[in-house]
């Protein structure tokens, strides 16, 4: 049955209360006075914080280790803050500092990569950064760019953004967090931003040789440079292992421009004469590293050359060598070569004027037996030909007498110089714009990163590794790999060597300040040869 009310049913409960609607009821009474005290309270909160309150209402959370003496005083950073809000919301967004205007300036730029007009409000934090970090104004390309412009044909400047986009505060006590991969990654991983931020400038410089040069830079360093590609399209990725460009070397055609003769599967051969089957010749014999392990120390003829290629003039006379580096003291040396003869037999402790004369005889008569009796013959065999391969000396089986152009380029003698020699202008360095240090790589072999060096014959061969190669481990981690900390323990109880454990599962520095520093130097690094 329908036991709804009927509508006469309804009305009669108003019978004798028609007027119900114009009194007020007790809640709405309440909830207007509940509306006033609250407009009340709140002007008494912004009157009094505005004459007796402090700025701790504003800290949004505990500042880094670097920055926990500033905590007290916020103006240091926030040199534009505004700590009266009535006047904050109230002031003129023309001058660039009201709410709106300071949100708005930290993120907004125009089409032409330039601030916008809301900017300066923004970057007065920037410089609040730059008064206890002067030294950190330049982002990389521009760093890059400076050390390349005395051969580079252009120069490249990023507009970067403010320093508070990649370094957050009011996160933690701990030491500040670098900026990790996906911080770069958003802007290096869109196309448009990177073309808007990134501006070339041509320079006067002749152009690079097409297969690349190896050019002395400012630091005192000689590097190796690549063709520049003006106005090149920035490359888009997202992370080192996707999509990052190759190498600067890697370009098809690049040759080591380095004028001298080496053949590395030669040196690498178990057989090589003057080594032994136990005691092969290996890649740090020759290639050692830097102090801390950075770098490698620049190959010298006296340090890794000499053992082997001897420039001993006579058996018998092991101190007696033909001077290295310089052709005309070698010139000078084999014209008055009795001088220096007789002064090796005297540094045996020879004193007497007849044993003096004695020795020195046969000696210059043991040069006349190998042929050498005028300076002609002497320069043809040091700058040219060297001693016969029949001529060897010691257990070893090496040739007695090495000739310079065994390694070097050199030119035929004039009537007033010596033969010249071509210097070698090796290079020291092959990237310029990234970090690298062997000693995180001590427990790999040299050939698991320049594998190329078991076969190369040729000196103009680029053997330094690409990046495809250095992606293999230094590359986010796969999906339930085990930690870094943990590969080394796994890979001794599986009988497998750590590079290859770390090959497998990556999680080896895959950020990019692993590599790259963002900021310029404080000062000029001292050259590290």
């Amino acid at each position: 049955m329908d036991d709804r009310s009927t509508q006469k049913q309804r009305a009669g409960q108003y019978a004798g209360n028609l007027g119900y609607f114009s009194r007020p009821h007790y809640l709405g009474r309440l909830r207007l006075w509940f509306f006033l005290a609250a407009v009340i309270l709140s002007i008494g909160a912004i009157i009094t914080y505005r004459y007796w309150g402090k700025d701790d209402l504003f800290i949004k959370g505990a500042l880094s280790q670097g920055h926990a003496r500033l905590a007290q005083d916020c103006r240091a950073c926030h040199t534009d803050g505004q700590t009266d809000a009535l006047k904050a919301r109230l002031t003129s967004s023309r001058d660039g500092h009201s709410l709106p205007a300071i949100v708005g300036a930290a993120f907004t730029t125009n089409k032409s990569g330039q601030d916008s007009p809301h900017a300066p409000a923004s970057l007065a934090m920037d410089q609040a950064c730059l008064s206890c970090h002067p030294a950190f104004a330049s982002h990389l390309p521009q760093t890059s760019g400076l050390s390349l412009r005395t051969v580079a044909t252009e120069t490249v400047s990023v507009h970067a953004e403010n320093c508070f986009v990649c370094h957050r505060e009011h996160v933690g006590t701990a030491r500040m967090a670098l900026p990790d991969a996906s911080q770069c990654a958003s802007c290096h991983g869109d196309s448009d931003k990177l073309a808007l931020h990134r501006h070339s400038q041509p320079l006067a410089n002749p152009p690079i040789q097409a297969t690349g040069q190896n050019v002395k830079l400012p630091d005192g360093l000689v590097s190796f440079i690549a063709p520049s590609q003006t106005n090149a399209k920035p490359v888009a990725f997202s992370d080192f292992a996707h999509g990052h460009p190759a190498f600067s070397y890697e370009t098809a055609g690049l040759k080591d421009p380095a004028k001298i003769k080496f053949n590395h599967q030669r040196h690498l051969r178990p057989d090589l004469a003057g080594t032994s089957k136990d005691h092969p010749l290996n890649c740090t014999d020759c290639h050692v590293p830097g102090p801390g392990g950075n770098f490698k120390q620049s190959v010298t003829y006296e340090q890794h050359c000499q053992q082997c290629h001897t420039l001993q003039l006579l058996p018998s006379l092991p101190n007696l060598r033909i001077p290295h580096h310089d052709a005309e003291k070698v010139r000078w040396f084999l014209a008055s070569v009795r001088i220096p003869v007789e002064n090796a037999i005297r540094a045996e402790g020879v004193t007497g004027t007849d044993e003096l004369k004695r020795r020195a005889d046969a000696e210059m008569d043991a040069l006349q037996r190998r042929g050498l009796r005028t300076l002609a013959d002497l320069e043809q065999r040091v700058f040219f030909e060297g001693d016969p391969s029949s001529s060897r000396i010691g257990a070893s089986g090496a040739k007695f007498l090495t000739d310079c152009r065994k390694c070097h380029i050199v030119a035929p003698a004039t009537a007033d110089h010596a033969p010249a020699i071509t210097p070698p202008n090796m290079a020291m360095r092959w990237l310029q714009k990234g970090n690298f240090t062997h000693q995180p790589h001590s427990h790999m072999a040299c050939v698991e990163c320049h594998g190329a060096a078991k076969t190369s014959k040729d000196t103009a061969d680029i053997l330094i590794p690409t990046q495809k190669s250095c992606a293999e481990c230094h590359r986010t981690p796969q999906t339930g790999a085990i930690p870094a900390s943990a590969q080394r323990a796994q890979a001794a109880d599986a009988g497998q060597s750590l590079a290859a454990k770390q090959r497998e599962h990556g999680g080896i520095k895959w950020d990019c300040h692993a590599c790259h520093v963002f900021h310029s130097p404080a000062a000029p690094e001292p050259a590290r040869k």
